[in-house]
């Protein structure tokens, strides 16, 4: 009763037109099936590769007829012809439509501005939308616009969540810092930075340009953080910021630090970090937190030992 409110009707009885409208509400129902589908995928893209196919509609229009009429009853015909070993030919119709589902899909993603790259969706954000979803496809009755209410919610949830000001890796030695909305990378180590590491952190903030940097004080949000790389500089950026990362053992520098300290063995503990400032205080989050990590289990958000209290920051305010 729903899919008909969507066609086009006609109260004519001549044939032609009958036999017209027919092929208009085919060419409908594709386009309806391509958008619902486009739709319902789209959180999960975010979520895993963090960013949005434009044209993913154009993409379906095109792959779900060849998927419904030749990749699908081709298996189907391979299975049941199996046992007389004609399974071959079916196959090869399988692969047939297969290599054109790949074939309009490159076509589709060559064509400009075909993906857009997003900040990552977290798990509560991508919960609701699925929890709005289903209700939506459960019930037939009014009440299944409450949907509505969790799908609206999440997109929400999604934009304002936070992205990190700061990423350290595991080893505490490459930063990235990002300002106006630009990833900015500075690497204290002699090697190479990795692609995977520049990738990954490019995907969380929804960016792809990086910049080089050298300047190892920054100021986000009224806060001054340092970057310390030898001792001898570890008491005057104590005394200077609000905020100090070492490349080393903090317990070497033979220096009490009033001020909050992240040093290297912290980083390695914690396999990296992540840290969110704003209004004069921050909180962080480890990947150490996250191996394991599963939807139905709470997120690990932890302060620092030696963090005023006027520096934390309320838990309830970030994903």
């Amino acid at each position: 009763e729903s899919k008909q409110k969507w066609l086009i009707k006609t109260e004519s009885e001549n044939k032609f037109l009958i036999l017209f409208t027919k092929f208009l509400n085919a060419i409908w129902s594709m386009v309806l099936t391509a958008l619902t589908v486009s739709t319902a995928i789209t959180p999960f893209i975010i979520f895993n590769f963090n960013n949005i196919q434009l044209y993913s509609i154009l993409g379906n229009f095109f792959a779900i007829p060849i998927f419904s009429f030749i990749v699908m009853p081709s298996i189907l015909l391979a299975f049941i012809f199996m046992p007389f070993g004609l399974e071959k030919i079916f196959f090869q119709i399988t692969g047939f439509g297969v290599n054109s589902i790949n074939y309009f899909a490159s076509i589709v993603s060559e064509i400009p501005y075909a993906s857009l790259s997003v900040k990552s969706i977290n798990i509560t954000a991508l919960s609701l939308i699925i929890i709005g979803g289903i209700w939506l496809f459960l019930w037939s009755k009014k009440w299944k616009n409450f949907g509505w209410i969790f799908i609206v919610y999440g997109i929400i949830y999604y934009i304002n969540s936070p992205i990190p000001n700061i990423f350290v890796n595991k080893y505490g030695n490459i930063f990235g810092i990002v300002k106006n909305n630009e990833l900015q990378l500075l690497n204290t180590s002699k090697y190479l930075i990795g692609e995977k590491l520049i990738d990954d952190w490019n995907k969380t903030i929804g960016k792809k340009a990086t910049k080089i940097i050298t300047n190892k004080t920054f100021t986000i949000n009224d806060l001054t953080f340092t970057i310390v790389e030898k001792y001898k500089d570890y008491k005057k950026a104590c005394v200077n910021s609000d905020i100090i990362f070492t490349t080393f053992a903090k317990e070497k520098a033979f220096f009490k630090c009033q001020q909050p300290v992240f040093d290297k063995k912290f980083f390695t503990n914690n396999e990296g970090t992540e840290f969110f400032f704003k209004d004069k205080k921050f909180i962080y989050k480890t990947l150490k937190s996250y191996i394991g990590q599963r939807p139905w289990s709470m997120k690990h958000w932890t302060m620092a030992d030696n963090i005023p209290s006027s520096l934390i920051g309320e838990v309830k305010l970030f994903e």
